[in-house]
């Protein structure tokens, strides 16, 4: 188990990520942490999602979404965010359509 209190962060990932499995890939990335969450794609072209994980989990789940994914992400803003109005986040990590 990893030490730490859970934190909740958005990134939002440019490039060529829709159409190539991005969300489905994210998915098992982030269940094999033990990331909470969801994903969804925006109607700019990029991927957003939403994560709710200890900060240690939280950057192994951002170098995933970097070295692990298909198609080419150019970029990834990343920003704090308060949790979610459904609490602490989903009991899993799901796509959201």
């Amino acid at each position: 188990m990893t030490a730490g209190r859970p934190t909740a962060r958005r990134y939002v990932v440019a490039g060529f990520v829709q159409g190539v499995g991005f969300r489905w890939s994210t998915a098992r990335l982030a269940r094999s942490l033990g990331v909470r969450g969801t994903v969804r794609n925006r109607p700019d072209g990029s991927v957003e999602i939403r994560a709710v994980a200890v900060p240690k989990v939280l950057e192994r789940f951002r170098h995933g979404l970097e070295t692990e994914m298909p198609g080419r992400v150019d970029s990834i803003a990343e920003d704090s965010v308060e949790f979610p109005e459904w609490g602490t986040g989903p009991d899993e990590y799901r796509i959201v359509h």
